[in-house]
C-alpha cells in the first residue's frame, strides 16, 4: 500500500472504531502496512475524535525507528509482530474492546460459531498476559499467532489483537469478534449477553478547595435518594488540596449495582482498569463513604456504594466518562469471576506499576510535554 492510501484507510478505520464504539478516547491503535519496509500507526495518546493524517507515525520495520516529532503507539512493536509473521496482513488493530476483553479472561481459544468461521477461522486465539508495550505482551502473541494460524488474538487482561488483508477486512473481524465473544460470555452469565444500560449523571459539583462544604449538612443513610445535596457532601470530600477542580459522575448499571452487593473491593481485572481507575477499587455503604473520600481520592478515581451504584471523578469531564466506561467493564469481570475461577485479578505489583506509570505518563501528555 503507498503511503497516501495508508493514511487515508488508517483514518478511516479509527473513526469506524469509533463510530462503532470498540475504541474510545486513546485506547487501542490502528495501523497498516505501506510497501515492504514500513508501517503507519496511530500516535500515542491522542484521542481519535481529533485525529489528524499529520499525527499517524510511519515506522520502519527493521528496527521501529520514526521520524522526530509525534510519537507513534507504544504499541508498535506488538504490530510489527504481527506484520513479520503474517506477510499476507496489511493492517492491525489493536483495541480494548469490552466484549473481547472479558472473553481474554478466561484463559483458552475461544470456538467461533458456523457464521463467524469466514472471517475468524475455527477459534480465537488466546495469549497470556504480559505488561502493555512489553517485549512479553509481543511474545506471548507472537506464540498464540504462530499455534493458532486465525485472524484474531485474546491478550490475557488487556484486549484483542485483530489483522486482515486491509483495514475494511480487519474491521469486519474486529466486529465479528465482538459478536462471537458475547454469545460465548452470555452462556456463563446471561447478564454479558445484554447490551450496555448504563445509567450516568453529572453531580453538580465543582470543587476548587479543599475546606468547601456544602451548605447543608445532613447525615447520609442507605436507603436515601442520593440527592444534589447529599452527593455534594460526597463529593466534597474529594479536594485533596487547593485548587483542585474535579468532574464527579454517578453511575448506575446492573453490573456495577451486582458488584457493589457481592464485594469489599473491586481489584484491576483489565490493565486499563489499573491505569485509569486505580490498582483496588474500594467498596464502602453511603452511611461512611463521605469519610474517606479524602484518602480514596488520592490512590483511585472511583468508589462503588452499596446498593447506589458508584462515583467516577476526574478533572475534566471527559476523563471522568473514561473512567466510568472502564469501571463498569472491570464490574462484569468481577461478576465473570464468581462464576469461572479461572479469572483472576491483574498481579498486586503490576497493577500498582501500571496506575504509576500511567498517571506519570498522562501527566506529561496533559502538560503538552509528551504525545
Amino acid at each position: 500500500m503507498e503511503l497516501e492510501q495508508a493514511k487515508d484507510a488508517v483514518m478511516e478505520a479509527s473513526g469506524q472504531l469509533v463510530a462503532l464504539g470498540l475504541v474510545a478516547r486513546t485506547w487501542g491503535n490502528v495501523s497498516c502496512r505501506v510497501g515492504e519496509s514500513h508501517f503507519l500507526i496511530t500516535p500515542s495518546g491522542r484521542p481519535y475524535e481529533s485525529l489528524t493524517k499529520e499525527q499517524l507515525v510511519l515506522v520502519s520495520l527493521e528496527d521501529l525507528s520514526y521520524p522526530k516529532g509525534v510519537k507513534p503507539s507504544s504499541e508498535k512493536k506488538l504490530h510489527r509482530e504481527v506484520y513479520k509473521l503474517k506477510g499476507d496482513v496489511g493492517c492491525v488493530i489493536h483495541t480494548h474492546q469490552e466484549m473481547a476483553s472479558l472473553a481474554g479472561l478466561l484463559g483458552k481459544d475461544i470456538p467461533v460459531s458456523k457464521q463467524g468461521k469466514p472471517l475468524l477461522a475455527e477459534t480465537i486465539a488466546m495469549a497470556r498476559y504480559g505488561l502493555p508495550g512489553t517485549k512479553t505482551l509481543v511474545k506471548n502473541a507472537a506464540k498464540a499467532i504462530i499455534r493458532n494460524n486465525a485472524t484474531t488474538v485474546l491478550l490475557a487482561n488487556h484486549g484483542s489483537l485483530c489483522f486482515g488483508r486491509d483495514a475494511l477486512e480487519t474491521l469486519e473481524i474486529a466486529k465479528r469478534l465482538e459478536v462471537e465473544c458475547r454469545t460465548h460470555l452470555a452462556k456463563l452469565l446471561p447478564l454479558l449477553g445484554e447490551e450496555r444500560d448504563l445509567k450516568v449523571r453529572t453531580l453538580p459539583v465543582v470543587l476548587s478547595r479543599l475546606e468547601e462544604e456544602p451548605e447543608h449538612t445532613e447525615e447520609l443513610h442507605q436507603g436515601q435518594e442520593l440527592t444534589p445535596n447529599r452527593a455534594r457532601k460526597i463529593a466534597c470530600s474529594l479536594a485533596t488540596g487547593e485548587g483542585v477542580q474535579r468532574s464527579v459522575l454517578f453511575l448506575s448499571s446492573p453490573a456495577v449495582l451486582a458488584a457493589g452487593k457481592m464485594l469489599t473491593s473491586l481489584p484491576s481485572y483489565l490493565d486499563d482498569f489499573a491505569q485509569i481507575a486505580g490498582a483496588v477499587v474500594p467498596v464502602a455503604t453511603l452511611e461512611i463513604c463521605h469519610t474517606r473520600f479524602k484518602a480514596i481520592g488520592k490512590r483511585c478515581n472511583a468508589l462503588l456504594i452499596r446498593d447506589e451504584g458508584a462515583l467516577c471523578w476526574a478533572n475534566t469531564r471527559s476523563d471522568a466518562e473514561a473512567v466510568a466506561l472502564i469501571l463498569e467493564k472491570n464490574c462484569k469481570a468481577a461478576l465473570l469471576a464468581q462464576e469461572d475461577a479461572i479469572v483472576k485479578p491483574i498481579g498486586w505489583l503490576d497493577a500498582r506499576l501500571m496506575r504509576f506509570v500511567y498517571q506519570k505518563k498522562y501527566s506529561k501528555i496533559a502538560q503538552g510535554e509528551e504525545a
